[in-house]
């Protein structure tokens, strides 16, 4: 794996990335009015009765709001068949409890959704809770339905 990099001069490095600087400004412009954008468009009326299995037993899609006005789903990859869930689904569940308080002063709920079932949901979260405790035992793999 050799690579070659392109060595220039202190004052090249800055010219180079006072224009990256400026396409990142514009980037960033164009990505807050994409944002905006986003949150104008028009709602829907959710009218198929959607069921969820969490620990605590079934849910509706209300359920998942609870009491607040917007719900971020996060589709956690983990099939039935797979034996430990998505590595970079892993990595971001890792940081999920920090960010939970900040959504919630947004009004925003949070749920992590997968497809491997409650019975693999609960063995999942003690393997998580062992690895926590003791990282040198292995690698988080999930937080489970994480309503």
């Amino acid at each position: 794996m050799s690579e070659t990099y392109r060595i220039v001069t202190r004052g090249q490095w800055l010219e180079a990335r006072q224009q990256l600087l400026a396409a990142e400004k514009d980037f960033t412009k164009l990505r807050g009015q994409l944002s905006q954008r986003r949150r104008e468009l028009p709602w829907v009326k959710v009218e198929q009765p959607y069921r969820f299995e969490s620990a605590e037993g079934p849910l509706t899609l209300a359920d998942l709001f609870g009491d607040k006005r917007q719900l971020l789903v996060y589709h956690f990859m983990f099939a039935p068949e797979w034996e430990v869930g998505c590595k970079s689904c892993s990595f971001w569940a890792d940081g999920w409890t920090g960010i939970l308080s900040h959504l919630a002063q947004r009004d925003v709920s949070f749920a992590a959704l997968d497809r491997r079932g409650i019975e693999r949901d609960a063995e999942v979260e003690v393997e998580v809770a062992a690895a926590r405790r003791n990282p040198a035992e292995g690698p988080a793999q999930a937080l489970g339905v994480g309503l």
